[in-house]
């Protein structure tokens, strides 16, 4: 079975700051103190752990106007009903009938009229016990629904949330690359005027010019991706256009949950879809037992009362009271009864297939999400210390270019590495918190083990 798996968190990570800005989180903690219905209704809030509110906001909006959970809400409603039209058959069955016939036996006799109107009652007796293990499926049904209703809202906060999150860290990516394109217009700017003054040749000038452009289209390629997420949010939204964003990530402010140091093997079990897979294989089960008991015999029992008028005005007036005991023996069938049986067997044997290999995939989620998450604890902490080396280089070289002891050249290349530092501990940055939404996912949400 999946053992229990303990991350070996570092210091800096248990106090890796939030990206959400002060008002967010004043706003987060004051929406804490009083839940609204939809907080109540709300079952897996564990975007809730990063402790921001446009976040929230989001995901709110998005489980209120998705069509994914419209045609999931559905569906429970679909499941919701079957069980009424089962209790309903526990009930003696009471009908009314009514009729008309005008016959003539032969050409001389003159037309005979009748009407008939009466009360008909009928129960059957489960011997079998097949409303309950009707009743049973129909049950396993409506969980099922259910939970795949959770599922979809848990796939759709993961994908918001990963969105949401490129779409801010892409926005300080830009910031950074608005810093190196400003750095290489200054580089180009002092190529051009050795150039002119002829201290240097003028493939330092075409050097320049390359190293701007190159810039260029990787800021560009930074706002075609911005756009595309903005597209990708509005869709999972259930509209057309993304809504307007607050600034760029602000780390250094507030704690950031990510993930405990000990995962218990149990939040596996408590997965959406393996809780789905589960009462979709306890239906496909009792419809099997309830295939099989087409076997035995059917007893129902019938009371009836009619009233009868022949003939025309005057005509005669009976009553008939009716009382009987029906019995319902399959004989003969054609054989549909045992393959309606293998039918039920067969899709047992299916909902069991799909419920091990989610198993499975969920087990290897969970595996494949924890490693991601180690690596990006690990990646995070390095480029942390090559920024800090970035920077302290990036000042002494300054002060030496200032004091005349390296060239210009050095300065500028010390202050471009500086960027380059910020925009691979971003992306880092970013590859943490996409680690932290899939262990999430991989546990179903919470990471609670209570």
């Amino acid at each position: 079975m999946f053992a229990v798996m303990i991350i070996a968190q570092p210091a800096w990570a248990q106090a890796v700051p939030g990206p959400c800005s002060g008002a967010d989180t004043a706003a987060n903690e004051g929406s804490a103190l009083e839940a609204s219905p939809l907080d109540l209704a709300i079952r897996h809030a564990w975007w809730l752990d990063f402790g921001c509110y446009e976040l929230d906001s989001l995901v709110r909006i998005a489980f209120q106007d998705s069509p994914e959970l419209r045609v999931s809400a559905a569906r429970v409603q679909q499941a919701a009903a079957m069980p009424e039209v089962i209790q309903a058959d526990e009930v003696p069955a009471l009908n009314l009938l009514g009729g008309f016939s005008r016959a003539r036996p032969t050409g001389f006799e003159p037309t005979q009229r009748s009407r008939q109107l009466g009360l008909q009652a009928s129960w059957e007796l489960d011997l079998a016990g097949r409303r309950s293990l009707d009743s049973a499926a129909a049950g396993h049904d409506v969980q099922a629904a259910e939970l795949s209703r959770q599922a979809t809202e848990l796939a759709l906060a993961g994908a918001i949330a990963a969105a949401y999150f490129q779409i801010k860290q892409i926005d300080r990516r830009l910031q950074i690359a608005e810093e190196a394109r400003e750095l290489q217009a200054q580089r180009v700017f002092a190529a051009r005027r050795r150039v002119a003054a002829g201290q240097v040749a003028v493939t330092e000038l075409d050097a320049a010019l390359m190293r701007e452009a190159l810039h260029e289209g990787y800021r560009q390629r930074l706002i075609g991706a911005r756009r595309e997420g903005a597209r990708q949010l509005a869709l999972l939204l259930g509209g057309t256009q993304a809504p307007a964003l607050s600034g760029p990530l602000h780390w250094g402010l507030f704690n950031l949950a990510l993930v405990p140091e000990a995962l218990d093997a149990g939040l596996l079990d408590r997965r959406i879809d393996m809780q789905a897979h589960a009462r979709t294989l306890d239906a496909a089960m009792a419809r099997h037992e309830l295939a099989k008991t087409d076997l035995f015999p059917r007893l129902v029992f019938d009371w009836t009362r009619r009233q009868v008028r022949i003939g025309d005005g005057g005509g005669a007036t009976a009553i008939a009271l009716g009382f009987g005991l029906q019995l319902y023996l399959p004989l003969v069938d054609g054989g549909r009864i045992r393959a309606n049986i293998r039918l039920r067997h067969g899709q047992v044997e299916e909902a069991f297939a799909v419920y091990r290999a989610a198993l499975l995939k969920a087990m290897a989620d969970a595996d494949s999400s924890l490693l991601r998450f180690n690596a990006a604890v690990a990646a995070v902490r390095s480029l942390r210390g090559a920024v800090a080396s970035a920077e302290r280089l990036s000042a002494n070289a300054q002060a030496l270019f200032a004091s005349g002891q390296t060239s210009l050249d050095a300065s500028f290349d010390a202050r471009a590495a500086v960027c380059e530092a910020r925009d691979a501990l971003a992306q880092a940055e970013l590859d943490l918190i996409l680690s932290a939404i899939a262990v999430r996912r991989a546990f179903g949400g919470t990471l609670d083990s209570a």
